[in-house]
């Protein structure tokens, strides 16, 4: 996998004052590659007791937040604007085991047993977008997979100006082209990409990506009436999008950010409460899905960020999601562009398999 990052990292203790201080190495404690067993993943909108903070998201679209968070080493900025004030700002992903962090390379890493989380963000203009989404996943891949950890199970991906350019120049379609350039250049399968979510922020932020990869494999899902997304017709890009609609790690379920597609086809355009009906609709055949393929019943303490291109479309999303999506635990609604330019909504979420 290259050469890059090869010497062995040490991380320090996160310093939550609920927290053990130790300080801990990737490659100290003699871990085994066979027979790990699968790290319990909780995510919250609250900070709840009995569980290690992992990560820590903090949404504002402020330039000054990604400052506050590199500051305190801790949290992970998300250049989004929260819509619900009082539905909170923050998300946690929380684990049974101690956690570490620190620098890797030009990542932001944090580590807790077969886990581990690399976030970065880099300033682009459009020209050189292609170029940066490609060594961003190029150093972020080899990086994990030389510490040991070469299983991808999510990723985030907040990029400036997702919509601007036309045709093959659109920012989105140049993100694509510089990930796939990387996963050929490391001779990886596009169908062995996890759960994700691409979303647009301002176009004078800069490019956010988060990736979270694990000792052991998840499970990648596509959704039954959707086109696996690496499968999309050329209209879609020279390089087509590249993730699954949902990953099953352990017991937890990571489902991608999901709008009104069916097959490769966005649906109802201009229509909000169309396509969240349809965008509930594919949720739920997901989860549907899922159960069967992990011997489950039901998916548990659903939670969710809702993304949503025009402010004004709040309290009908909200309603919707309340009247539609019974088992939705809570949400946090942020204002983002979505990768296509006419989708107005789109929901990611997390639950537990019973």
């Amino acid at each position: 996998m290259g050469g890059m990052l090869t010497n062995a990292i040490t991380l320090r203790a996160a310093a939550y004052p609920d927290h053990h201080a130790r300080r801990t190495g990737l490659y100290n404690g003699g871990y085994r590659h066979a027979g790990i067993a699968v790290q319990k993943l909780k995510v919250s909108h609250r900070r709840e007791p009995g569980g290690h903070v992992f990560l820590e998201f903090r949404f504002s679209s402020e330039p000054m937040a990604a400052a506050a968070a590199a500051g305190d080493g801790l949290a992970l900025w998300v250049p989004l604007e929260p819509l619900e004030p009082l539905g909170g700002d923050r998300e946690y992903w929380l684990v049974d085991q101690p956690v570490a962090q620190g620098p890797m390379g030009s990542f932001q890493a944090r580590h807790s047993g077969d886990l581990l989380a690399l976030s970065g963000w880099r300033s682009v203009t459009a020209a050189a977008l292609a170029g940066a989404s490609r060594q961003f996943y190029l150093e972020a891949l080899q990086a994990a997979a030389a510490a040991g950890f070469p299983h991808l199970i999510r990723v985030w991906q907040y990029l400036p100006g997702i919509n601007t350019g036309c045709g093959e120049a659109e920012r989105y379609k140049q993100f694509c082209t510089g990930r796939a350039a990387a996963l050929r250049q490391l001779q990886l399968d596009p169908g062995s990409l996890p759960a994700a979510s691409a979303l647009g922020c301002g176009i004078e932020l800069p490019m956010q990506i988060t990736f979270v990869a694990s000792r052991v494999p998840g499970k990648h899902l596509d959704n039954p009436r959707q086109t696996s997304a690496h499968r999309y017709p050329p209209q879609y890009g020279q390089a087509p999008p590249s993730f699954a609609r949902a990953t099953v790690f352990g017991r937890r379920l990571l489902i991608s950010g999901t709008s009104a597609i069916i097959g490769h086809q966005s649906q109802f355009s201009g229509d909000v409460d169309k396509q969240l009906r349809c965008t509930v609709d594919n949720l739920l055949l997901l989860m549907d899905h899922a159960c069967a393929e992990a011997d489950a019943r039901r998916v548990e303490n659903l939670q969710a960020r809702v993304y949503l291109r025009h402010a004004e479309h709040l309290p009908q999303v909200r309603a919707g999601l309340i009247a539609d999506l019974p088992n939705l635990a809570s949400a946090i609604y942020l204002q983002a562009d979505v990768c296509r330019s006419d989708l107005l909504v789109e929901v990611e979420a997390s639950g537990v398999l019973r």
